[in-house]
């Protein structure tokens, strides 16, 4: 099978100086089913432009025994139909073929020399079969052929998502590179394009949805912070590894901490007792009478004797701090939940909204009561998005009244990023955030150092989730109401987040496609597909999500 070596690569970014990868030394084979996971920030994007050549190496070489294929990718026009641009998104079928027509009508000696070489390479493309093959594929993510025909730029993101992806393996021979796929796919369409991959050879994807991963993996490239690894198997196998590791590492790190303690005290002890002597010496109070040389004599033994056992002990810890090297220290975050909440927090009455003539919703009716964390859920494009935005008085529905009690303190944090330009500290000040809060929330999420002068750019698209999640969690509220907060945000962030909502009970309305989270901390869902097939009014059911595994 075809592989990709790394041989002795390593790259770092200059502006601000920051290394990714050092000599590394890897071999993957094209035939597997990988998935790429680590923290925000570790290199799986950089990874994968190197492998792309959209970035070059500082030292040392790639070598590819494919050509490959990158998601994301562009177009030159959106506009056109879903299949032109899809023939054209990664290889110029349509263009060659003109050409090919081109050369044929020439009929030149020239252009018919220049013909065989460009059917033969339009022939090894497949070409040929390509509209069968775009059907093929279309279909097996959840079309109708019929959408070949609607233009590209109608479509909504998770859609795009989808046809860029069949988009992918349109060609033939070619190793997919898939950077974060699942960010505008709802909860369905996760489920119809992870059986989609699992379905077709070998791929690379990044990705930080657990349940994606799970059903679609069969090897894991784990970036963890002593480089690296590969781990023959797939994520669910690498996970429960991972965590049993974890553990297993957290319990010898307490061990040491607890011998560190020993240590200490009994140093201490021997310290104390030593200049005990040595002051008793002088007042007369020993117990081996008024030989001041005898007494100074047993205090600097002592001390000699304490200082060696603590070098030796301090030796033995060093060799095994050696094993901890790997564990990425956690800090538990707290959700600051105001006080005196009242017990209905939201009621929606007799709502309708409609837009751009689509009815989104008919006689909504909606509570939102204390203790309540409320998952809206559906496809992209069924209004949760929009339902949000009427709750927040954004948006104003053409019948129907909202309620909030007086006073209610709400904290949102929106599905897009609100910091776009100017400095970090600067966007402190904009939005009136107290900087050591804040820098503690972020730090409890992984994103440390001096970030003072930084800009978005220097930040991932997990790290700058975590900085608008970070906002919604400076100050006391009374409801919390997040849409899609973890898009492109790592494992262990989600984990503490989960924790954090577990622990702290907070009042909640919120977006999100991770399966797994929604699981774990939602007490109801509103299912807005169901609620418009049955002509429903809005009343949340209990959550009814099929447990992992």
């Amino acid at each position: 099978m075809a592989k990709i070596r790394f041989s002795g690569v390593s790259f770092h970014y200059t502006s601000p100086y920051r290394s990714v990868f050092n000599n590394l030394e890897l071999e993957l084979d094209c035939s597997w089913h990988t998935g790429a996971v680590g923290l925000n920030g570790r290199g799986k994007t950089t990874f994968l432009r190197l492998i792309s050549g959209a970035l070059d190496p500082v030292k040392g070489a790639i070598v590819s025994e494919l050509p490959v294929a990158y998601f994301p990718f562009d177009t030159d026009d959106w506009n056109r139909s879903v299949r032109e641009c899809a023939l054209s998104m990664l290889y110029p079928y349509r263009r060659i073929w003109a050409k090919i027509e081109e050369l044929l009508a020439d009929g030149s000696e020239k252009a018919l020399s220049e013909y065989t070489l460009l059917e033969d390479q339009f022939r090894n493309a497949g070409g040929y079969d390509i509209d069968v093959r775009l059907e093929r594929e279309v279909t097996a993510l959840g079309f109708s052929p019929d959408i070949l025909t609607r233009s590209f730029a109608t479509l909504s993101p998770g859609e795009k998502t989808r046809l860029m992806i069949a988009g992918l393996f349109l060609q033939k021979d070619v190793y997919p590179l898939i950077d974060e796929p699942t960010n505008h796919l709802d909860t369905a369409g996760r489920e119809i394009v992870a059986a989609y991959l699992k379905s077709r050879q070998g791929f690379l994807c990044v990705s930080h949805d657990r349940r994606f991963l799970e059903n679609c993996t069969d090897h894991t490239l784990a970036f963890e912070k002593t480089g690296v690894e590969i781990h023959l198997h797939g994520f669910a196998e690498w996970d429960s590894a991972r965590m049993m590791k974890t553990a297993s590492e957290e319990k010898r790190n307490e061990k040491i901490k607890r011998t560190i303690v020993k240590l200490e005290s009994a140093e201490r002890q021997r310290r104390g007792w030593s200049d005990k002597q040595e002051m008793n010496k002088y007042n007369g109070n020993n117990d081996v009478g008024n030989n001041k040389g005898a007494i100074g004599h047993k205090a600097a033994k002592m001390m000699k004797q304490a200082l060696v056992i603590k070098r030796r002990k301090l030796e033995e810890i060093e060799e095994k701090k050696g094993l901890l090297l790997n564990i990425d220290k956690e800090y538990r975050i707290k959700i600051p939940v105001a006080e005196k909440i009242p017990e209905v927090l939201v009621r929606a009455d007799s709502i309708f909204f409609s837009y751009d003539g689509f009815e989104i919703l008919r006689d909504f009716r909606l509570e939102v009561r204390k203790g309540m964390r409320l998952a809206l859920s559906g496809t992209n494009g069924s209004g949760k998005s929009t339902l949000i935005r009427i709750l927040l008085g954004e948006l104003k529905p053409a019948t129907g009244d909202i309620y909030f009690p007086r006073h209610l303190s709400v904290s949102v944090c929106r599905q897009e990023n609100s910091w776009r330009d100017g400095s970090f500290m600067e966007y402190l000040k904009t939005k009136k955030l107290d900087f050591d809060q804040f820098r503690l929330i972020l730090g409890c999420l992984g994103i440390k150092g001096d970030l003072s002068a930084k800009v978005p750019g220097d930040f991932s698209e997990g790290e700058m989730r975590k900085i608008e999640l970070a906002g919604s969690l400076v100050s006391p509220a009374h409801l919390f109401i997040w849409d899609e907060p973890l898009n492109y945000m790592d494992m262990p962030a989600r984990e503490r987040i989960e924790e954090a909502v577990i622990e702290s009970s907070p009042t909640m309305i919120f977006v999100e496609h991770d399966a797994v989270f929604t699981q774990r901390i939602a007490t109801d869902v509103l299912d807005l597909d169901e609620l418009k097939n049955k002509q429903a009014i809005g009343k949340t059911r209990p959550l009814q999500i099929n447990s992992p595994g």
